[in-house]
């Protein structure tokens, strides 16, 4: 009797745990967005004038309602992007970061994103686009942002949002990440039921 009612116990307590990457070209904000990410959900994020590029990756580990969510935050330096496929069979969401306030970097950044989604491993998981950097004068908006990166076009087939974000304040990041974690509850959700 006590080991079923223990069983049911940690079966109520038991949390989800739903695993993202975080992903964009080098310099866009990626390490800065997972730091905050930490301090808006109560855990001790790096001041951001202590972050170093990111050379491999980092993994942040962050409890948002009754979801753990597993994010990883991948090198985004040419040389590392080849590697970036060993993590898509694992993730429920792809978060994409962009500098909007580096048109030089645009096209950049689009072709990553297009050749990162067009993965097979990553057939219909839900994308958030964050466009950072959105305190900058110079910042592209959210629509010419998507008029850029086509995604009405390139990114129909899955569920997709392009938020406006300043990931060294803070600003639009939680919003932007409960959007994602909602979305790949569904499709984590769609994807078991698939294997039953």
């Amino acid at each position: 009797m006590f080991s079923l009612l223990s069983g049911l116990w940690q079966w109520l307590l038991q949390k989800e745990e739903r695993r993202m990457v975080l992903l964009g070209v080098d310099n866009a904000g990626k390490t800065t967005t997972l730091e905050k990410l930490k301090s808006l959900f109560g855990l001790k994020g790096m001041p951001p004038e202590r972050i170093p590029p990111t050379i491999g990756f980092n993994i942040g580990r962050i409890q948002i309602d009754k979801v753990i969510a597993v994010f990883w935050d991948l090198g985004g330096h040419s040389s590392f992007r080849s590697v970036w496929h060993n993590y898509y069979s694992e993730v429920q969401g792809v978060m994409f970061i962009v500098d909007s306030a580096d048109p030089t970097r645009i096209e950049e950044a689009k072709a990553t994103l297009v050749e990162v989604i067009s993965h097979d491993k990553l057939q219909g998981v839900p994308l958030l686009c964050l466009a950072n950097k959105q305190d900058k004068p110079e910042a592209l908006s959210i629509q010419e942002l998507s008029r850029l990166f086509e995604f009405e076009r390139l990114f129909s087939e899955r569920p997709f949002h392009v938020h406006p974000c300043c990931a060294l304040q803070g600003q639009g990041l939680e919003a932007g990440v409960r959007w994602l974690l909602a979305e790949a509850d569904k499709f984590a959700r769609s994807q078991s039921n698939l294997q039953k």
